[in-house]
């Protein structure tokens, strides 16, 4: 039977009250018959809301995503009323805008009535304060890549300063570690807000949920009254 509260895009984490939903993955079975290495890998990944990210984004022991279900979440037609609960972490920057509201007015729809929408994406406001207060670095070279590249340069001040705004980057833009890694749009409060009202939710709130290692936007939200 399936829960009823729904992780779309789970990535690494694997909530063990969800249902887990990702484009790729492992397929997890009600037995859970893994062979011992793969059932180490998935333990690994269950985790509760209240300790979403078990590790750092350095720390993180393997590369293995464990799903309950594997779909393109776009395509996914759940039962309208099917969840009281979806968890959306980190992830609708991931889609076009035009895609994003499909993705919302779909969440609304399989949400019970007082169902609440747990919705974070990046801060971009407060990420380009952060850029606005590196140090300027005049250098242009194609081959600054990666942090390899990087080491290269002579002056430590230089690497540490261009690996600092190459990171803040990549919190705009995505990591680009594979065609899902890209950031297609951003959002502020206000326009996540309005984005949400216009979806059909009401009583958006901005509140702290999860601790995350760079600066987001957390939001909860209720189907109708």
């Amino acid at each position: 039977m399936m829960k009823n509260k729904l992780h779309p895009c789970c990535g690494f984490v694997y909530l063990e009250d969800h249902h887990n939903v990702d484009v790729k993955g492992k397929l997890v079975k009600e037995d859970k018959s893994f062979n011992e290495i793969t059932k180490r890998l998935f333990e690994q990944n269950v985790t509760t809301f209240n300790r979403y990210y078990r590790y750092s984004y350095m720390e993180r022991p393997h590369e293995n995503i464990f799903v309950d279900e594997r779909i393109n979440i776009l395509k996914a037609n759940y039962d309208i009323e099917s969840f009281k609960q979806i968890t959306f972490i980190q992830s609708l920057e991931h889609f076009t805008l035009l895609q994003a509201r499909i993705l919302l007015k779909k969440f609304y729809h399989w949400l019970t009535l007082k169902g609440t929408l747990i919705i974070t994406v990046p801060n971009i406001e407060e990420t380009i304060a952060a850029i606005s207060s590196m140090p300027n670095l005049w250098i242009f070279d194609p081959g600054l890549k990666d942090q390899r590249s990087i080491d290269r340069i002579p002056d430590k001040n230089v690497q540490r300063s261009l690996f600092s705004i190459n990171k803040v980057m990549s919190l705009i833009y995505g990591s680009y570690r594979n065609k899902y890694q890209v950031h297609k749009w951003g959002y502020t409060f206000e326009s996540l807000k309005q984005e949400l009202y216009f979806a059909g939710f009401s009583e958006v709130s901005r509140v702290p949920l999860i601790r995350h290692a760079y600066p987001a936007i957390e939001v909860i939200a209720f189907k109708g009254k």
